[in-house]
């Protein structure tokens, strides 16, 4: 399986949360590791990721969240990602993402962006 980001972030925002869950788990490994410029911790653990997600979504339940670009070297890719609500710009983020040999992603980092998207 290859890495997909457009899944993994599109699939960020899905409302249900059984339905995020079955779009999200095949995509991640089950030690993925997820730090967030915006939380005090860092997330371990797929279940850990998947309860990230939803209060993401409880907080900003109408978001999209979609890649605007990226890049890899040897592996190792960064994201730019656009988070919108209501179709309004919320900001743009920086990704740095591993994933294992089967394209789950591993490590997923985000890093603060701009406050609008470009």
């Amino acid at each position: 399986m290859k890495l997909s980001l457009s899944e993994l972030f599109s699939a960020w925002a899905t409302p249900n949360e059984e339905d995020r869950e079955a779009l999200v788990r095949p995509l991640v490994s089950e030690d993925i590791v997820y730090a967030d410029a915006h939380a005090p911790m860092s997330f371990t653990g797929a279940d850990a990721f998947l309860e990230f997600l939803k209060v993401f979504n409880e907080n900003v339940p109408d978001a999209e969240v979609r890649v605007i670009g990226a890049t890899e070297v040897h592996g190792f890719t960064r994201a730019t990602v656009a988070l919108s609500r209501a179709r309004a710009p919320l900001a743009t983020v920086q990704y740095f993402i591993e994933a294992d040999e089967d394209g789950r992603v591993t490590r997923l980092v985000g890093f603060d962006g701009t406050e609008d998207t470009p």
